[in-house]
């Protein structure tokens, strides 16, 4: 299950609006197998914790394996995200890298990250919460900023990629980058 964020608490405000990444994210989807798409986020609306998403997932799925994917990118700043303890008690932390291992996490999250990491994805999921499986040279082979300026628009699905084109999404933010 993939769940599009409404509005992040910090960081970029995100270049599409929360509906067109969803009509996005739905439309990959359907190309893939097993996957599926929440919008629990959008639906509730306002800033967005992944705690509270995961607090209610945690209720609809009280027994089984949660595993919240972030890149290692993301993981630097986990100390300042909302309630960030609570989140292995809800689920587990699968961390992909993108920009190179982050070693400079704040103390206690270091600790907790530290005492909570698995070897392998059985190990991961024989509970229902509380570890952190990291994937090395897990680097995507397309990068959003890539897909928005047009130069890797190929690598998205056709229709997507239509999506984009029909509804002219990003030609502002290409024009403003050219630009500068």
């Amino acid at each position: 299950m993939l769940v599009p964020c409404a509005q992040p608490a910090f960081g970029k405000k995100p270049f599409a609006s929360a509906q067109q990444r969803l009509e996005m994210l739905s439309l990959t989807v359907q190309y893939e197998g097993g996957l599926s798409v929440d919008d629990r986020e959008i639906r509730r609306g306002g800033t967005t914790y992944t705690v509270e998403t995961l607090e209610d997932l945690r209720r609809e799925y009280p027994d089984d394996a949660l595993v919240w994917v972030m890149g290692d990118d993301v993981l630097g700043s986990l100390q300042d995200w909302h309630r960030w303890e609570r989140l292995f008690e809800l689920a587990h932390l699968l961390v992909l890298e993108r920009s190179g291992r982050t070693n400079l996490l704040d103390g206690a999250v270091s600790s907790v990250i530290q005492a909570s990491e698995c070897a392998d994805v059985e190990t991961l999921c024989a509970a229902p919460a509380g570890r952190v499986l990291y994937l090395p040279d897990a680097h995507p082979k397309v990068s959003s900023s890539a897909v928005r300026s047009g130069v890797q628009r190929d690598a998205v699905p056709d229709m997507v990629r239509d999506y984009i084109e029909r509804t002219g999404l990003y030609r502002q933010q290409s024009a403003d980058e050219t630009a500068s």
